[in-house]
Order: structure tokens, then sequence, then C-alpha cells
């Protein structure tokens, strides 16, 4: 794990950011029980922000890891409910759905939904 200071570049963080802008960024969130999570949404930063984090030695490793196990579970509990909310569109929403993808794509283009594994034509 490489370790940030404060004259480090923005070329030596994995996120791109400026030292000064992954500060600010920390100041946004909050750490919980070894989770860190954003004040705004309450979600868990994607794996760059939580590594430069850990460069900056605002958070250990073992909070990165708690936090990638959160977020993860997270996004596993996501994908649920939308599977089911998509199980149980009414005829409506699915039809507007399909007029969105054929104003988008076309008459006659055969779509799949990669994450239900819905398939229809526009």
């Amino acid at each position: 794990m490489k370790t940030l200071y404060a004259n480090s570049s923005q070329q030596d963080t994995e996120t791109g950011y400026t030292i000064e802008i992954i500060l600010r960024e920390f100041n946004k969130g909050r750490l919980t029980d070894g989770v860190y999570r954003w004040y705004s949404n309450d979600n868990v930063p994607f794996s760059d922000m939580l590594n430069d984090f850990r460069a900056l030695n605002l958070i250990d490793a073992e909070d990165v890891l708690r936090s990638e196990t959160a977020r993860n579970r997270d996004n596993e509990r996501h994908w649920v409910e939308y599977r089911e909310a998509q199980q149980n569109r009414t005829p409506e929403q699915i039809a507007e759905q399909r007029a969105e993808a054929r104003a988008a794509m076309g008459p006659n283009v055969d779509m799949i939904n990669v994450l239900t594994g819905e398939r229809y034509t526009t």
C-alpha cells in the first residue's frame, strides 16, 4: 500500500484527485464500526477512494475491508430489490419501459435486461 503525504501529487492517488480534494471528500462521510459511508446517501465509496483514504492514514486496512464487504452486501440487497421490482411491474410500467426502449433503439431491436434475463423486442 502506497502512503500519500501532503505534498504527494494527484498522479500518486488512485482516484486521480489531489490530496486536498481527498481530505475534503473524507469529511463528507463517517466511519462507524469500521465501515466508512457518505453522509449524503449512506453508500460506501468505491475502492479507489477507500484506498486513498487508507494511503493518507485516515482509515486502516481493516476499515477498507469492512467497508468493501458492506458495499458488496448493500449491492446484493439492491439487485435483489431491483429484480423483485421488475417482476412486480404493472402492465402500464412495462409498456412505458418498452416505449422508451423503442424510442432510444428503434423498432424491432432484440433487447435483454442483463440483470433479470428478461428478453423482448422493441
